[in-house]
C-alpha cells in the first residue's frame, strides 16, 4: 500500500510558516510515500519541496491551489504557472498541461458549484478544516457529478499533514491515472478550530492586515473567555 497526503501548504502560502525541508522530514518520519504540495497561487512551494526531497524516497507532486472568480481550484502535476484566474480557464489550462484538476472544499466560498463539479477531474469530499456537514454535501456532490473522490488535510502546520491519509493499492509510482482509477482507503482526523484560527493569524501577520489580526484575536479571546466561564459556572 502506498500512503499519500494531499492539499499541503508551505511558507510560500500567505497563511503558513512551514518550510519545505521541514515538510519533507516530517513526511518521511510519518512514513508518507507521496505528498501533494498545493500552495496558494504559486508553484514555488511545491517545486522547492520537490528539490528538498531529491535525495529521498519521498515523491512530491507539484501542484497549486488557485483562487479563481468562482472559488479555489487545485491543479496537480503542473510544470508551469497559470495566469488566468477564471475558474473554467484554469481548469482548461490544467488539462492542457496534462494535470489533474480538483475542486477542493466545494461548499466553502465557491460559486456555480455544480458547473465546477462537472468540469473538474476530482472532488475533495473530506477536508480536515471544513465542517462535517459541508464534507457530507461534498460527498453527495461527487456522487451526483459521478466524479472520483479525494481527501485533503489542507495542512498549514506540520502536525496537520497526516490528518487526511490516502492508501492506494499499488506499489508503483503515484501517477495521475493511479489517483483517478485505483481503489483507495482513507484515514482522517479533523483539524482543531484553534489551529484553523492560528493560520488566520498567520495570514493577517504575513499580509500585514491589522484588521484581520484584531478580528481574529478578538474571536479567539472571546471563545476562550466563554469556555472559562462555562468551566467555573
Amino acid at each position: 500500500m502506498l500512503r499519500a497526503a494531499f492539499h499541503i501548504h508551505t511558507h510560500h502560502s500567505y497563511d503558513s510558516f512551514t518550510r519545505p525541508q521541514w515538510l519533507v522530514d516530517r513526511a518521511i518520519r510519518l512514513g508518507i510515500d507521496s505528498l501533494a504540495v498545493t500552495d496558494h497561487d504559486t508553484l514555488a512551494g511545491a517545486l522547492e519541496t520537490k528539490r528538498c526531497a531529491t535525495q529521498t524516497k519521498l515523491n512530491v507532486i507539484v501542484g497549486v491551489e488557485y483562487a479563481t472568480d468562482l472559488g479555489d481550484i487545485i491543479g496537480l502535476f503542473l510544470h508551469e504557472e497559470i495566469q488566468s484566474r477564471h475558474a473554467f480557464e484554469v481548469i482548461d489550462a490544467i488539462r492542457r498541461q496534462g494535470g489533474l484538476s480538483i475542486l477542493p472544499h466545494p461548499f466553502h466560498h465557491h460559486k456555480q458549484v455544480e458547473d465546477l463539479a462537472q468540469n473538474v477531474d476530482m472532488i475533495e469530499v473530506f477536508n480536515a478544516r471544513i465542517r462535517p456537514d459541508r464534507n457530507e454535501k461534498a460527498v453527495a456532490l461527487a456522487a451526483w457529478a459521478k466524479k472520483p473522490a479525494i481527501i485533503g488535510s489542507d495542512a498549514h502546520f506540520l502536525n496537520e499533514i497526516d490528518n487526511a491519509i490516502i492508501y492506494f493499492d499499488t506499489s508503483g509510482p503515484l501517477t495521475k491515472d493511479v489517483i483517478l482509477q485505483t481503489a483507495q482507503q482513507w484515514k482522517v482526523t479533523y483539524t482543531s478550530v484553534f489551529k484553523t484560527q492560528c493560520s488566520q493569524l498567520v495570514k493577517g501577520f504575513k499580509k500585514r492586515d491589522p484588521i484581520l489580526l484584531r478580528r481574529q484575536l478578538y474571536t479567539m479571546l472571546a471563545e476562550n473567555a466563554i469556555k472559562l466561564k462555562n468551566k467555573f459556572v
